[in-house]
């Protein structure tokens, strides 16, 4: 009788014990997401940088309008501009701009990166999020590696105690 409740004593300290013990497949999980929400924001800025192109547009039209979106209210500008791409001929797009920081007006020129084959483009030097998701998809990445690292300790400990 004295040895089963010591036995079941001790099952109970295992049980708390493994309980305690810090478990990563949930912050694993969670920075694997990350990851690979940050990879794809740095695949868009990579497409950017290996087959994007630079050209000269002209803005043909700028159109005041109102704008809401979360907490950011207030006037925008839509502006309207086109170029020509060697291998498309003659594009056009818009992008919304907050006309405080918008020095252009209509029959002014620019500079614009965009992708050739794909109705994209924007500001020219003005990467979306570069800094920031390439950041994100190196530290994610070194986050995984250590809690992959974490759960292999832990497997290994599990298997030599058996």
């Amino acid at each position: 009788m004295i040895g089963s409740f010591a036995g079941g004593l001790r099952n109970q300290l295992e049980d708390e014990r493994d309980r305690d013990e810090f478990n990563p497949f949930v912050p694993l999980a969670v920075v694997l997401i990350l990851f690979i929400i940050s990879g794809i924001l740095s695949y868009n800025e990579f497409k950017y940088a290996v087959w994007g192109r630079t050209a000269d547009a002209e803005i043909f039209r700028m159109k005041e309008t109102a704008f809401s979106a979360g907490e950011r209210k207030g006037p925008m500008v839509e502006v309207r501009y086109r170029w020509t791409d060697k291998d498309d001929g003659d594009r056009e797009d818009s992008m919304l701009r907050d006309p405080a920081e918008w020095p252009y007006q209509v029959g002014d020129r620019f500079k614009i990166d965009y992708m050739p084959g794909v109705m994209k483009s924007r500001v020219a030097g003005t990467p979306m999020y570069a800094t920031i998701a390439i950041g994100f998809f190196v530290v994610l990445g070194g986050a995984a590696l250590v809690l992959f690292a974490l759960l292999w300790r832990q497997g290994a400990r599990t298997a030599r105690s058996r």
